[in-house]
């Protein structure tokens, strides 16, 4: 008999939920003005008029909720990128289009997000070009 392997979920209620977003949004803007490590949970949950009780059942810890908002702004580079993909351009076109876009967009994200953020939390959920530019973040630090 094998041993049943536990499945790990990366975020607590619903993936599409308006209250998700909420949090999201709440810590991209208190992270960018007070900084990760000076918000709390209590200020997001202010932030949007609930509990902090309210914000746990859609995230286990604050440090998952800073991964969540490094997913979705790495998701929104990573979407630019494909769009380059997805072009009738040459490939060297499309290569050199890609590296601008890389760069300007994570020195863009860089900066907006206060300094090297994204850096600090875990990189366990990050993969493919999202750790190419958490590299390129990193040799900027």
């Amino acid at each position: 008999m094998k041993p049943e392997i536990p499945v790990v979920l990366p975020h607590r209620g619903p993936a599409l939920h308006e209250r998700r977003e909420q949090i999201i949004r709440a810590a991209l803007d208190h992270f960018r003005h007070y900084g990760y490590s000076k918000t709390s949970v209590a200020d997001l949950a202010k932030a949007i008029g609930v509990s902090s009780a309210y914000v746990y059942k859609f995230f286990e810890s604050k440090q998952a909720i800073g991964e969540a908002v490094c997913m979705h702004s790495l998701g929104q580079i990573d979407d630019a990128l494909r769009e380059i993909v997805h072009t009738n351009q040459s490939a060297s076109d499309k290569l050199k289009e890609l590296f601008s876009s890389l760069l300007s967009k994570s020195l863009a994200l860089f900066l907006k997000s206060g300094g090297c953020m994204t850096l600090r939390l875990s990189r366990r959920r990050i993969t493919g070009v999202q750790r190419t530019i958490i590299a390129l973040l990193y040799i900027a630090c």
